[in-house]
C-alpha cells in the first residue's frame, strides 16, 4: 500500500484541501450556481417592468434590488418570494386589525 491510499487521503484528520473530492457535492454546488444565475436573469427581466406591473405580481422595485444583491450562491428567487410573502402577511394583519370585531 502506498502513502496516499493508507494515510493522507483516507485520514479524516487530513487538511480539507487534501481530502478526496465528492463529485456529488461539486455537482450540487454547480447546480445551485446555475439556478442562481437563471433566477438572476429572471429578476433582471422583471426589473424591466414598470412599477404598476410589479405591483400586480406583488413585488416592488426595492424587492428586486435586494434579491439581486443576495449571495451569489444563494437563490435570489427564494429571497424575492420571502420579501413578497412578508409584505402580504403584514398587509393581511393590518387589514385584520382594521375590521370591526363581532362579539
Amino acid at each position: 500500500m502506498s502513502f496516499f491510499t493508507e494515510g493522507l487521503f483516507h485520514n479524516s484528520s487530513a487538511p480539507r484541501a487534501l481530502r478526496p473530492v465528492s463529485w456529488s457535492r461539486v455537482g450540487a454546488h454547480l447546480k445551485a450556481f446555475a439556478v442562481s444565475l437563471t433566477r438572476r436573469r429572471q429578476i433582471h427581466a422583471l426589473s424591466q417592468l414598470d412599477d404598476r406591473m410589479l405591483s400586480d405580481i406583488g413585488v416592488t422595485r426595492s424587492d428586486l434590488e435586494e434579491a439581486a444583491r443576495w449571495s451569489l450562491w444563494g437563490d435570489p428567487g427564494e429571497r424575492l418570494a420571502e420579501l413578497a410573502e412578508g409584505r402580504r402577511s403584514a398587509r393581511e394583519r393590518a387589514l385584520a386589525e382594521l375590521k370591526p370585531r363581532r362579539d
